[in-house]
């Protein structure tokens, strides 16, 4: 136990990796902002997290790598959201002769069938239209 809560952890992390306004320094005419932020320099490097280390509560200094283990992969770049939560488009058209509501209806089907019930499909654009009028 090194006596640190997931919210100590998330704000140090935050401070060395994201950049931070920390104070403003007032000047006789004029005001400067402090941004607080890792060196550029070291942060597009993976080596860069093991000299993040943790302020425990009994002063001792705790290295980010005894309480995580690093593992390098590929990830996206990015993560498209819908309001606060992560989210996929998935993008359809119709068949000649095939109505919206058939195929929302469809596709909802097949979501219920596929999907895992901790995914919350919904529609936007023309199908969400639809579906609210």
């Amino acid at each position: 136990m090194v006596g640190l809560n997931t919210s100590q952890i998330q704000t140090a992390l935050y401070d060395g990796l994201g950049p931070k306004w920390s104070s403003t320094i007032y000047g006789a005419s004029s005001q400067y902002r402090v941004l607080l932020e890792m060196d550029p320099r070291y942060q597009h490097e993976s080596e860069s997290l093991k000299n993040i280390a943790f302020k425990a509560p009994t002063g001792d200094l705790i290295p980010l790598e005894s309480i995580v283990s690093f593992k390098e992969g590929v990830g996206p770049q990015s993560i498209n959201h819908s309001g606060q939560l992560p989210s996929v488009s998935i993008s359809f058209g119709l068949r000649p002769g095939i109505s919206l509501g058939a195929a929302t209806d469809h596709v909802q089907r097949v979501a219920r069938e596929v999907l895992p019930a901790t995914i919350t499909p919904s529609f936007e654009g023309s199908a969400k239209v639809f579906q609210q009028s």
